[in-house]
């Protein structure tokens, strides 16, 4: 895999991988340079284990974090297991019919909620589209209000913020076909509800090239477009 001038190489052992990138070196005026096992590539953490290989935006996240002041003094009381946005079809439909602010109320409310609203959706999208498919359907839902958002919106994209906050190391699990005994031994992924237990495999089950993942495909449920929509 390569990003401009970086590479990352995936091989059983590290003697295949260190061929591979003598073989690369062949055709290269400038070496490239071995640093190890990787830890992070092209803004996503990844997390070598003895039973997988998470990839995550820990670091991404604390970055955000850290440029907003509120969110890092914020000490609101989180749920157990949060939840980016809330799926009551009563407050989607307050999200698709409320009345946009005018451009002065837009201000105000950057003030009041100290971050930008177009801005705040950019953020969060980077993550979404790396490591984070949980934050899909909110932050495709709440960029549909970009160019007029009301304060309804505001307050959802600040949901949206703390939920990420409080799940920052949460990220994509790769299984190992074999345990790697000269790797740490890490906490295992657990699923925040029950009712979908029973379904995911344990490590003594599991098939690693097996994808397993909990969806919600919710069709039509946009009252003012009536457009399909999915969030996984």
């Amino acid at each position: 895999m390569r990003q401009v001038d970086d590479f990352a190489v995936a091989c059983e052992n590290k003697i295949l991988a260190k061929q591979v990138i003598e073989d690369i070196n062949s055709k290269m005026t400038i070496d490239v340079k071995q640093l190890g096992t990787i830890t992070r590539f092209n803004g996503v953490d990844v997390t070598q284990a003895k039973h997988y290989i998470k990839l995550h935006n820990t670091t991404y996240i604390n970055k955000i974090i850290t440029n907003h002041e509120w969110l890092q003094n914020d000490t609101s009381p989180t749920s157990k297991f949060p939840i980016p946005m809330s799926s009551d079809p009563s407050y989607r439909k307050q999200l698709e019919t409320a009345e946009p602010a005018t451009p002065a109320e837009l201000k105000q409310m950057e003030k009041e909620f100290k971050f930008k609203y177009r801005q705040g959706i950019g953020e969060l999208l980077y993550a979404m589209v790396t490591c984070r498919p949980d934050l899909a359907y909110p932050i495709v839902k709440l960029s549909q209000y970009s160019t007029a958002p009301a304060r309804i919106h505001f307050e959802a994209l600040r949901t949206i913020y703390k939920y990420v906050k409080a799940t920052r190391s949460e990220g994509i699990y790769y299984w190992r076909r074999e345990p790697r005994d000269d790797l740490p031994t890490l906490p295992l992924p657990t699923l925040k509800y029950s009712n979908y237990t029973s379904q995911i495999p344990t490590i003594d089950t599991h098939q690693s090239t097996t994808l397993v993942t909990a969806a919600d495909s919710d069709h039509a449920a946009d009252a003012k477009h009536r457009k399909s929509v999915s969030g996984i």
